[in-house]
């Protein structure tokens, strides 16, 4: 999922998986943390390890992507619009490999 989350939002997969806290990447980080829990059902300590961070750093990531989506932000918002769809292509393109 990280290379389809990287292509959509403009930006390398190295990226969103490294250290850098670049005002730019860090939403696009934190919505990537967000599918990770939604789409696959990871829960914080899982992704946190799978991403090299802490769990505490994943649950405040994933609680300002929630909190800024209940506000409306604009900006997250237009990031969310860019990955929103991702839980169903991921479905489908899981069932067409199984069948």
């Amino acid at each position: 999922m990280i290379v389809e989350v990287a292509k959509r939002m403009g930006v390398p997969a190295e990226a969103i998986l490294g250290r850098s806290e670049a005002p730019s990447l860090t939403p696009i980080r934190q919505i990537y943390w967000t599918l990770l829990r939604d789409v696959f059902g990871f829960n914080a300590k899982q992704i946190a390890r799978m991403n090299n961070r802490s769990v505490s750093s994943i649950y405040a990531g994933i609680k300002h992507i929630e909190d800024s989506l209940e506000m409306d932000d604009a900006k997250i918002v237009r990031l969310w619009e860019r990955v929103k769809d991702l839980p169903g292509e991921m479905e489908m393109m899981q069932l067409k490999i199984e069948n």
